[in-house]
């Protein structure tokens, strides 16, 4: 593991404006058929891949947008086009977020519940060992896109945490970040406004800060 004590750290926090559902991919039983996911502690997480995947698409989009400000980027992995060259000449969106040719100049860590919250769900579970302060529980039914109606006998139950929740997490530089990469890195953390699955069904409704950009 890289020692992120000699990088510069940013903060960044994620508001909840609606319920959030991060699937982990598995069930509980047979009572919930989609969990979302958690630390080992059980307290609720927004995965750094999670956020650096949605905050990538995002400054995609502007840069496509807006090439006069940010330069020409290549097509993604998926592409011929991919940026093979040096960090130093490769597309902004490969420099800072990597590619299967160069390291990007961002680490993404978990964003996790504030203290505070964690404290508030903690007592209240000694209160009540069945409560559920972090976890919602709502029904829905798996629609056909072909036929564009409910599929029969496809009622499932997700997991989801409720809104006004505060996540905090951190993003480490390997290298120095040139103004164009803060700007967009701006830009892109006020563009995001929802994350997560289920985004369709109104969940994952979010306002992101990144300090120090």
């Amino acid at each position: 593991m890289e020692n992120i004590k000699t990088m510069n750290e940013y903060k960044t926090t994620i508001y909840l404006k609606s319920n959030l559902h991060i699937g982990s991919g598995f069930a509980f039983m047979s009572l919930v058929d989609k969990t979302t996911i958690k630390d080992q502690k059980g307290f609720v997480i927004i995965p750094g891949a999670t956020f650096k995947g949605k905050l990538r698409s995002i400054c995609k989009k502007i840069c496509l947008s807006l090439e006069s400000e940010f330069g020409q980027i290549c097509e993604g992995k998926d592409s011929p086009k991919v940026c093979k060259s040096s960090q130093e000449t490769a597309c902004i969106i490969c420099r800072l977020f990597g590619s299967a040719y160069n390291e990007g100049k961002l680490i993404f860590r978990d964003a996790t519940l504030l203290s505070e919250d964690r404290e508030k769900i903690e007592m209240i579970k000694k209160l009540d060992h069945f409560a559920s302060p972090q976890s919602e529980l709502r029904s829905g039914n798996r629609i056909s896109r072909l036929l564009r109606t409910s599929s029969s006998k496809q009622l499932f139950v997700s997991e989801s945490c409720p809104r006004d929740l505060i996540f905090e997490g951190k993003i480490f530089n390997r290298e120095a970040l040139k103004d164009v990469e803060r700007k967009l890195l701006r830009w892109g953390a006020k563009s995001l406004l929802q994350i997560g699955g289920q985004k369709g069904r109104g969940l994952g409704r979010v306002s992101v800060t990144i300090e120090g950009m």
